[in-house]
């Protein structure tokens, strides 16, 4: 947080966003050609040694990669952001993650939608085509990948749903403290963000946590009307609430307390608001100077 507070300028934050997705690829890149020692049903663990903990490196690159291409002013971003946002996607299915398969999907999902009212027909055109086309290929792929078993298979994570129900009943108010599932449901965790804070931190919990990303959302909605000409701060408020859908989607399928990946989401969303607020403070004085001489102006 104290790092993404530093983001006063568009060459620090963009350096931040880089340095995540630049450490972000030393992992990734690497886990990929380790897949080649693999059998083919296996998981790939890459150089972590844990599938799901490779799932959210991977998926911090993806979207780390994708807000580096709206950032990025040279023409290398064409080539080098989606190349490594194809070799973080094809990790992601590697390792066989539902979390960090859902955490892209919900990012690249609602952000196409929002591309899509900003471009003419052109890029539509080339966008479908493009989607027709990475259908296809994880189609042809993954079909016989462990991501398609696991996609379907029974993990008893519906007992642990009912089981926290049944805690939030019985304690809804506070619960009966955050990081007790253990005694209560027989597991660490519900593997689900918001049950977790339901289960043991109760509507008080869950309601703190969510109230920061449901206010962030309307902040930044609040800002794209407010700057609704201005395409830098539309593009910039847009990707910081993807980032807030990318981090609920996160939680649907992974615990609270084990979920990094939402701690850096947050560190990415506040660096760019952190950029944009100081941006936009500048432009407000610029204005407010530039109304002053005109008056100045006039009067004489």
């Amino acid at each position: 947080m104290f790092v993404a507070m530093q983001c006063n300028s568009f060459k620090r934050m963009r350096f931040y966003i880089g340095s995540i997705a630049l450490g972000t690829a030393f992992l990734v890149i690497p886990s990929l050609l380790f897949r080649t020692n693999l059998e083919y049903t296996e998981r790939d663990v890459g150089t972590v040694g844990e599938p799901n903990a490779l799932a959210a490196i991977a998926a911090i690159s993806f979207i780390a990669w994708a807000c580096l291409f709206f950032m990025m002013k040279s023409r290398l971003k064409w080539l080098l952001c989606p190349a490594m946002a194809a070799v973080s996607f094809g990790v992601l299915l590697l390792s066989a993650s539902r979390g960090g398969v859902l955490t892209v999907f919900v990012f690249a999902f609602f952000g196409s939608c929002y591309v899509w009212r900003r471009v003419g027909w052109g890029m539509r055109t080339l966008f479908l085509l493009i989607l027709v086309a990475v259908c296809v290929f994880v189609g042809i792929h993954v079909r016989n990948m462990p991501i398609m078993e696991r996609a379907i298979q029974d993990t008893g994570r519906l007992d642990l749903v009912i089981e926290s129900l049944y805690v939030f009943a019985k304690y809804p108010i506070l619960g009966p403290g955050f990081g007790t599932s253990k005694p209560y449901i027989g597991a660490v965790n519900t593997h689900t963000t918001p049950l977790d804070f339901l289960s043991t931190s109760g509507i008080v919990g869950a309601g703190l946590y969510y109230f920061v990303i449901v206010s962030g959302w309307f902040v930044l909605s609040r800002s794209k009307k407010i700057y609704e000409h201005d395409n830098q701060v539309w593009v910039y408020a847009t990707l910081c609430q993807l980032l807030l859908l990318a981090q609920i989607g996160a939680g649907m399928s992974l615990p609270a307390h084990t979920q990094k990946a939402q701690a850096v989401f947050s560190g990415i969303w506040l660096g760019i608001v952190w950029y944009l607020r100081t941006a936009c403070q500048q432009q407000v004085v610029l204005e407010q100077d530039y109304e002053t001489h005109l008056q100045a102006g006039t009067e004489n």
